[in-house]
Formats: C-alpha cells, structure tokens, sequence
C-alpha cells in the first residue's frame, strides 16, 4: 500500500507542530514539505 502523504505548502501559514499533528488526526502517513520551511 502507498503512503498518503500532505504536501505543506498550502499551509504555509500554520505552525509546521500544529500541521503534522492535523496530519496526523486526517489519517495521512506523512508530509512533503513545500519550500517555506
């Protein structure tokens, strides 16, 4: 099975602790972080 993962850069603006654990709430394997951080 493929890993889901949440690419960060939409979300560029939230505090990258906050994201992952959101992340982790909405079931999503993992993040790709975008540029910005």
């Amino acid at each position: 099975m493929r890993a889901v993962t949440l690419f960060t850069a939409q979300f560029a603006d939230i505090p990258l602790e906050i994201l992952a654990a959101k992340a982790h709430e909405w079931d999503f394997d993992g993040l790709e972080l975008g540029g910005h951080i």
